[in-house]
């Protein structure tokens, strides 16, 4: 009967050793997966690790996730369930025979197989307990390197933010003065340009006005040449008039004012003033004035006598301009050619030269 205390406290302790060495395995197990799991909900790290650290926490992080793969420790538990079961049978049998000997044999295996596990117990325990530590060591280097990495990364990215800011500001700063030198300049080149279209509209005004004073100027010659002609004539006709009244007393006066009329009227309608007429080696020499907007041309005008002609359309009309160049250098330049110089033509063809003379003392030039 002493017997049996010892087999019960033997059968107790086989079943509450393998629990209790389960209990803490399973707590031990527990915690490091919180820290494995507390470790995972830790922020990316941008920077990529070390190969080594990181196949070495797969490595570690195996057995732990899967702490249901090693079925050892359950086949134990189940031998020492059966064990106890066996003992407390045997406890019992023994309790009913009351055999003192087979209580003492099973108090022994129960004992051997109590220290069998917890030798297993505390060698696995062991084991969790160095790769834990490993684990966290290799965590806190990795963690460690990362936040290195992490701040090396964050200062050379402010060094080249920076940089680029002070290159970005400058670059601003001088396009900034070249838009302040370039509006200058625009302003300029538009007061410039306001002040070009003034001086080009008072040129205009001024040529306008230099076109108009040259015409003015022009007929002002035209008819002051004019009037001297006029007056040129009329002072060489009035001593002729005198004189043939002198000598023939009976011819009225009526018929000269009557011819001086026709021929004063014959210079305002076509501009041609007959100065004189002479007879000259037997020529009859007309001195003629003619008139127009370009200036006065002095010519005379030499008709063949009619006896030395073989009829009166044969008779020939000599041409000889009487131009000075130092007063009529700007009728030159307007005359063509052939009126510059002594030219000869029929007396049927004295229309047309009259023509021509007037079409080239008449025409406007530009």
């Amino acid at each position: 009967m002493r017997d049996r205390p010892a087999a019960n406290r033997v059968t107790k302790r086989s079943r509450n050793g393998p629990r209790r060495a389960n209990a803490k395995t399973k707590s031990v197990a527990s915690t490091s997966a919180k820290r494995f799991r507390n470790d995972k909900s830790e922020p990316d790290i941008t920077m990529s690790p070390d190969s080594s650290i990181v196949s070495g926490i797969d490595d570690e992080t195996s057995p732990l996730a899967q702490p249901d793969s090693s079925k050892p420790p359950r086949r134990r538990r189940r031998a020492s369930r059966d064990r106890n079961n066996t003992n407390s049978s045997s406890a019992q049998a023994d309790e009913h025979t009351s055999a003192p000997n087979s209580g003492g044999i099973d108090g022994r295996r129960g004992s051997k197989n109590q220290d069998s596990d917890e030798d297993d117990t505390q060698r696995q325990l062991s084991e969790l307990q160095q790769k834990y530590s490993n684990l966290e060591k290799r965590f806190h280097d990795l963690h460690e390197l990362a936040v290195k990495k992490a701040e090396q990364n964050f200062e050379l990215l402010k060094t080249q933010t920076n940089e680029n800011t002070r290159v970005a500001d400058e670059l601003i700063a001088q396009l900034k003065e070249e838009i302040a030198e370039q509006s200058k300049q625009i302003q300029q080149v538009e007061q410039l340009q306001s002040q070009l279209s003034a001086r080009k509209a008072e040129v205009d005004a001024l040529c306008t006005q230099l076109a108009e004073t040259d015409q003015s100027l022009a007929q002002a010659k035209s008819e002051m040449k004019t009037l001297y002609s006029k007056l040129a004539a009329s002072r060489h006709v009035e001593p002729n008039s005198k004189g043939s009244a002198a000598g023939n007393r009976t011819a009225p006066g009526e018929n000269n004012l009557a011819a001086q009329i026709k021929e004063e009227l014959y210079a305002d309608l076509t501009g041609l003033l007959v100065r004189d007429v002479r007879r000259v080696d037997k020529e009859d020499v007309f001195d003629c004035i003619q008139t127009g907007r370009n200036g006065t041309l002095h010519f005379k005008l030499a008709l063949e006598d009619l006896e030395a002609a073989d009829s009166y359309e044969d008779a020939q009309f000599a041409y000889r301009p009487q131009l000075d160049e130092s007063r009529d250098g700007d009728l030159i330049d307007v005359l063509p050619d052939y009126l510059t110089e002594e030219i000869t033509f029929p007396r049927h063809q004295a229309s047309k030269f009259y023509a021509r003379v007037i079409k080239s003392l008449m025409e406007r030039v530009d």
